[in-house]
Order: C-alpha cells, then structure tokens, then sequence
C-alpha cells in the first residue's frame, strides 16, 4: 500500500509538471528557452520513477488519470486530458534508458497541433510517420468510482476495454461481451433463446480457453452474469436431467464455474484424443495443461477439472503415464510458493521440465515481488558453473539467457552484478578451451550488460567490458566472433546517447572520463554515430561546441569516421558538424576530406571548414585554403586569406594567383589580402604572378601599388628585371616612376 502510495504521489507530480511544461511547448516549442529548464527537470523526475521499474504509463481514461495499473481522480489535470483528447491520445508509456533528446523530441511529436494530426489519419498514421524512441502512446478508455487497482497491464487494459462491455447483439450484455472477449460475433440467425444462448457462451468459452494471454476470469465472469440474465432455471431446462440434477439450485456463480470445468476438461480431452498416438509428445502434454492451467484459473478448482479429464483418458484408452505427467504439472502448479521454493531448491540438475518450472516459477515471485526468493532460487541455479565442465556445459549456460529477462529489474541489480561476476570468472577461466560454452557466457554477459544500461548502472557495463576485453586480449583472431561482438553490443545506442549526456554533466570527473573512453572503444563506429544524433539535434551552438570538444578526442577514429561520412550530407547543419569535428580530431586528410565543404554553397559550412583548416596545422591545407578562395564567401574568405598571409606556404601561390587574376568581382580589399599574401611568400614563383598584377591596368591601383611594393622588397634576383621591364614598357605609368625608386641607379 505503502508502494501504491508513493506512485501515486509521484505519478500526479509528474501529470502537473507534464500539464505545465506541455502548455508551453504547444506555445512555443520544445528548444525555446521557456521550456528548456521545465524539460529538463521533468526528465530528472521521469528517471527517478524509471529507476523503479522499466515502465511508465501516464495518461487518462474516461476522466480518470492512469498511473500504471492504478486509476485515481485529479481533476487539476483537466487541461492536459483536455490537450490529450484533442490529439487522440489515452495515455504514454515511457522506457526505461529513455535519454534527454529522445523525451524532448517526443514532447515535440506528441504536442503537434491536433489539426496537423487529423490531416494524417490520426495519432496513430501519424507516429507511423514520426516513431517516438522510449514512449509509446496508448488509446484509453475506463470505468468510473474510486480508485481502481487494474488486474493486468494498461495496455491489455486497454485493448480489452475496447472489446469488452455490453454491446447490441441479442442475448443480452452478459453474452456480448463473452462473445466479444474472444472475438466472436453473434451469427445472424441468432435467437436469443436460452438453449442457443448456452451453445454460443460454450463456445465462446471454449476459445478464451484456447487464446493464449487471455485471462479466462473475463470469461467466467461474462457467463456468470449471462445465467444472470436469462436465470440459471432458464438455462437447466435446455440441459440434460443428469446435469440438471448435479447443478440443482446452485448459484449462477457456482454454475458458471461447473460448466468452465466441464468446458476445459472436454477441450483438454479433445487435444489429447484428436491423435493418440501423439498424446505421449510433450508439446501436446503441454497444451493441454495450457488449457487446464487456463480452466483453473478462472475456477480456482484443479482435483474437480483432473477427475474429469482422467475420465476422458480412460475412456480413450491412453496411456496413464499421459495423465500422471499432467497431474504432476498440475498439482505443481497449485503449489504455493514456499512449497515451490523449497522444490526448486532441492533440484541440483535441472531438465526440461525442472526448468521450465523454474521460469514459471521465477516469473511469478517478479510478479509478487519476492526478490530474496527470486535471487536464491537463480544463484542456486548457477551452481552448476562450480561444476566440472562436460558436454552439457554450453546448453545449460544457454538457459541462463532465458533468465535474463525475467528477472531483470531495478530491485534486482545486485543480482546482475552477482551474475555477472560469476559469468565473467566462467569467460576467463572456466570456459576458455570450451568454445560453444565460451561463447554464450560472452552472450550472457552482453544481455547483463545491456540490463545494467537501462537502469544507467555503467559501473557493471564497464566492467563486464573490462573482462571481455581482456578474454579477447589473449587471441584476438580466435575471439573475434564472441567476445569482439559482445564489445561492440555491450549497450544499444540510446544508452550509449545517455552516457554522452552524463559525461557532458559530469566533465569534471577524470574516473567518468576513462569508463566513457572505454565504452566508446569497444562500441566502434556506433559511438562516433551517437555524438553526431546528439550534435543534430542540439540547438546551441556553445553545446555543440562543447559535446564536440569532450567528446571527439574520446572516441578517436570513431568520430572521424562518422565525421567523413556525413561530409556529403544533404543537410548543412550536418556538414558543419562534421567540419567541426575533424577539426577538433586534426584529421590528417582534412584538406582533401574538405574540399568539397569548403566549396559549399551555404556560408555557415564554409566559415566551419576555413575554422577547421586554420586550427590544424596538417600538410597541404595552405593550398586546399589557396585554391578553394575563388569560392569562399564572407568572413570565411576573409579568414582564409588572412590565415594564407600568416602562412607563407608556397604550395598556396597557384590558388592565390588564380583568385587575383580571375577578379570575379571580388572587392578590392580582398585581393589586397591575397597580393600581401604572395608578396609574403617572397619565391621566385611570386616574382611573376606579381608582375602580372603589376602590369595589369584592369586591377585596381592600390592591388597593382602592392604588387609594386612585393617585386620592390622580393629578394629574388628576378624580381628587379621584372620590374625593370616594367618600367621600360610602360614608362609614363605612374607606378613606373615609382619603380624606378627600387632599381638600380643604372636601371633608373
């Protein structure tokens, strides 16, 4: 009570904090600077919730708030149900993992104008068209009155309300809602008499017993108030005398749950006759204690269902061997679950049917929350690693997979750790000349791993990749397919994403830098394709700059991966990134992997590109600055051309003299600039392309007095006859008279 409380408390928290924070992105939009902080702190509340559970459903139902299984009254949410109704939505399931970007992004989707949605088809073609990551909307539909406890999972809920509930088939709502609980309609000859009542609810019954996730309780329920509706009288008329005396004057509930029975022992019965000489295979044994298990759990009687069935066996002359294995499943089944426990703890080899117990078993003390029991009963499993290693070594690892999932949750993180401790010994030691079993401990530690990622406990991510990493130290051609792949799936991206977002938070941590250099080495490439998600979507430039800057040195080669990749890139935001990132990284191939950036039709990229180029001193970027100036723009020409008269790389002259003498309208002061630039560079080279602008009478004089000033100061012996020739060709040339200052009294 305690717990439910506490959700409560916390899930309408979160509704006011979700209600403000979704008027405001409606208003303006989820980047704006009036919703950035509401974001952000409702994020910190959402992950304190999913720090619980790997799920979080919020939403509404028939005026009611929905907080996982529980439904409650709050009618201070009516604005956002209001917002919700408009746009289709019942409620929303957020993940676990779920990162910062991913829940901001999916405000954005979910808080698009009701207008643009309907033009899609609805919320549901519309999140086709927009899949959200870490939350998935559900429509909703609920009961009025207190506070309601639900009796299964709100999705279910949520599709059974849709087909559950009185309806216009005749045999009043009682049989309508049998019929829809399974599917089934109403055929159209339909009397609505009792005995054709009875023959349809049997049937209807019958396949609740046959679906598998069904809950057979809905069934008993809908055909308890059916023999409500036409009176159990009614319907003991169009009965047998045999069965109307064993029924007598019993009570509709009573009925209901004798004809169930009667029901699930006479499918079962038909599973194991229709072909005897296959009773005896355990698939058919176990569908038909599927199909008990399904009777007994709307009846709550196993002994009355297994008497019947032994009659149906003895009368098709099976085997007994066939019902004793039945009953023993049975009867294990209706164990409580310290009788369970003490049983499983007794087992010290399991087979298929002792394991499957187990699954069942552990499923349910989830369920219950039985922790202590759930942790006990699977490190006694894990006995078996203290064994000497045989032929079975592997499959019985392979079952600790299927575990995993069943017991993976935020209360039992102190078994993952166990577990993955004991599993990292076995990959180490135990398992090393033993490949098939070698290889799904690196699978087990992988699911452990990817676990731990979801509740953000990396501390067990990076070390689990500490021991694989050192188990493929030792032969990396030979653990390449086990351990190598179980590196690069140690956490699916969007984890990965919420470690970036930790390490921007906590980058003063040196310790949280090593595990995030670690993690981004054994993840490969997939980590350089994270930072450039995160760079996407992140609007503020002083961010980027920073996620660039800590991160891009960490992952190395990764990023510069990534980077090149995204060089040709329809997108100019993405380009720019990508500039700025091999940059950061010092690509040595940055003058030919930026070529064509520099040469972008958008300024911004360009002025990224000339930033990237001056920053690295990498070989030949003097001439990739030199021959892309035809085409720079704005303040990234400026800044190329400044850069090159820094330089004095020679290699720049033919791209400064193609950007002098092509004067395709560039103002004066830039080929100022690129004249200094070559005057500066002082080569022989120089000499002529200096002449040429000199002798140019198209320039503008103050570009041709430069290029004066250039020959003038050249130390090149050529330079003086360039000038003298000059001087000798256009002798009443102003700049002739100002050239004879430079040469030699002889010349002059």
């Amino acid at each position: 009570m305690a717990e439910k409380a506490q959700l409560k408390a916390e899930g309408l928290a979160f509704g006011h904090s979700l209600q403000s924070t979704f008027k405001t992105v409606i208003m303006y939009s989820v980047e704006h600077p009036a919703a950035v902080r509401a974001t952000t702190q409702m994020y910190d509340s959402l992950s304190k919730i999913l720090s619980k559970a790997q799920q979080f459903t919020f939403g509404f139902l028939n005026k009611r708030v929905l907080i996982n299984e529980l439904l409650t009254d709050d009618s201070g949410l009516a604005q956002l149900e209001s917002e919700f109704f408009r746009r289709g939505i019942g409620a929303i399931t957020f993940s676990a993992g779920i990162t910062l970007g991913e829940f901001k992004r999916g405000l954005a989707i979910v808080g698009t104008r009701p207008k643009v949605i309907e033009e899609k088809g609805g919320i549901q073609p519309f999140l086709q068209q927009n899949p959200l990551v870490g939350m998935r909307v559900l429509p909703a539909i609920t009961p009025e009155g207190e506070d309601t406890v639900l009796q299964m999972n709100p999705e279910s809920y949520l599709m059974a309300q849709g087909i559950l509930g009185p309806g216009k088939a005749g045999g009043g709502p009682g049989l309508e809602s049998l019929l829809r609980f399974v599917g089934m309609e109403s055929p159209a000859e339909f009397a609505g008499g009792p005995k054709e009542a009875l023959d349809l609810a049997g049937k209807a019954t019958q396949a609740a017993l046959m679906t598998p996730g069904a809950d057979p309780r809905e069934s008993l329920r809908a055909l308890t108030r059916m023999l409500q509706e036409f009176t159990p009288n009614l319907l003991l008329s169009t009965m047998p005398a045999e069965k109307r005396a064993e029924l007598g004057s019993r009570p509709p509930e009573a009925i209901a749950e004798i004809l169930v029975e009667d029901l699930t022992a006479d499918l079962a019965g038909k599973q194991l006759t229709k072909d005897p000489a296959h009773a005896t295979l355990p698939v058919v044994q176990e569908q038909v204690v599927q199909i008990l298990m399904r009777g007994m759990q709307a009846t709550h009687v196993a002994e009355r269902i297994l008497q019947k069935l032994s009659h149906v066996v003895e009368e098709a002359h099976l085997p007994p061997e066939v019902f004793n294995r039945i009953r023993q499943e049975i009867m294990w089944v209706q164990l409580d679950p310290q009788e369970k426990y003490a049983q499983l703890m007794r087992i010290y080899q399991y087979d298929d049917q002792d394991f499957q117990r187990l699954i069942k078993y552990l499923q349910e003390a989830m369920a219950a929350g039985r922790v202590k029991d759930v942790t006990e009963v699977v490190e006694h499993f894990l006995q078996f690693l203290d064994s000497p290693p045989d032929v079975s070594r592997s499959q019985e690892v392979a079952k600790v997979l299927q575990i995993l999932p069943i017991v993976t949750s935020s209360t039992t993180m102190p078994l993952l750790r166990r577990m993955a401790t004991r599993l990292s010994k076995e990959l180490l030691e135990g398992a090393r000349n033993d490949m098939p079993s070698h290889q799904q401990v690196a699978k087990c530690l992988t699911a452990i791993s990817q676990s731990a990622a979801g509740f953000e406990d990396f501390a067990v991510v990076n070390k689990i990749g500490l021991d694989i990493d050192a188990s493929q130290a030792k032969d990396a051609a030979r653990h390449r397919p086990c351990c190598g792949e179980a590196l690069e799936n140690l956490l699916p991206m969007g984890a990965f994403e919420r470690v970036i977002e930790l390490y921007m938070a906590k980058r003063d941590d040196p310790g949280w830098a090593k595990v995030v250099a670690s993690l981004a080495k054994w993840l490969g490439p997939k980590s350089g394709e994270v930072v450039f998600l995160l760079l996407e979507k992140e609007n503020s430039a002083a961010n980027r700059l920073r996620l660039v800057r800590m991160c891009a040195p960490l992952l190395g080669g990764a990023a510069m991966e990534a980077a090149r990749r995204r060089l040709s890139d329809e997108r100019w935001y993405v380009v720019r990134n990508a500039c700025t990132v091999l940059g950061e990284l010092c690509d040595p191939e940055l003058p030919v992997q930026l070529r064509i950036a520099l040469r972008h039709s958008d300024d911004r990229v360009q002025q990224a590109a000339v930033t990237s180029m001056v920053k690295c001193k990498v070989a030949g970027r003097g001439a990739g600055l030199a021959e892309a100036l035809p085409h720079l723009k704005g303040q990234a020409l400026e800044t190329a051309l400044d850069e090159l008269s820094f330089m004095k790389d020679p290699e720049s002259v033919t791209g400064l003299r193609e950007f002098v003498q092509a004067k395709t309208g560039a103002r004066t002061g830039l080929l100022e600039k690129a004249v200094r630039a070559l005057a500066a560079i002082g080569s022989s080279e120089v000499v002529e392309v200096l002449g040429k602008v000199l002798s140019d009478t198209a320039q503008p004089p103050s570009v041709r007095n430069l290029a004066l000033t250039g020959l003038g100061g050249n130390p090149q012996p050529t330079a003086k006859k360039v000038l003298a020739e000059f001087v000798r060709a256009a002798p009443d040339d102003p700049l002739a008279i100002q050239g004879k200052k430079f040469l030699a009294p002889s010349v002059a």
